[in-house]
C-alpha cells in the first residue's frame, strides 16, 4: 500500500499537486497502522473510493500501475509457456498415463 501511495504521489501531473501530495503524505501513515485484515481492506476501500473519485490521482494511480502490471503480465506469460513445455515432457516421458488424462494434462 505504500508503495502504491508512493507512485501516485510520484505520478502525479496536478497544476497545482500541494494538496493532493499533503493528502498522501498525512495518509501514508494510516496505512502503516492497520494492523488486521478488516482494517486494511477499509482503508484501502477508502483509498480505492478516493483514487476514482479524484482525476489526477487516477491518472496518476494508472501511469504508475500500468508497467507493472504489464511487466507481470509478461512474466506470467513466459511461466506459463515455460510450464506447458515441462508438461509436454512429463507427458512424453510418462508412459502410465493414458491418452484421456495427457490431454487434460496439456490442456
Amino acid at each position: 500500500m505504500i508503495d502504491l501511495l508512493e507512485g501516485v504521489e510520484k505520478n502525479l501531473r496536478s497544476p497545482n499537486p500541494g494538496p493532493l501530495i499533503d493528502y498522501l503524505r498525512k495518509n501514508r501513515p494510516v496505512s502503516m497502522d492497520c494492523k488486521n485484515a478488516k482494517s486494511r481492506k477499509d482503508y484501502e476501500e477508502k483509498l480505492e473510493m478516493i483514487i476514482e473519485n479524484e482525476p489526477y490521482f487516477k491518472e496518476a494511480a494508472e501511469h504508475y500501475l500500468t508497467p507493472l502490471v504489464e511487466s507481470a503480465l509478461g512474466d506470467s506469460t513466459r511461466l506459463l509457456r515455460e510450464a506447458v513445455a515441462l508438461l509436454r515432457i512429463y507427458k512424453d516421458r510418462s508412459p502410465t498415463i493414458n491418452q484421456h488424462e495427457q490431454q487434460d494434462v496439456i490442456t
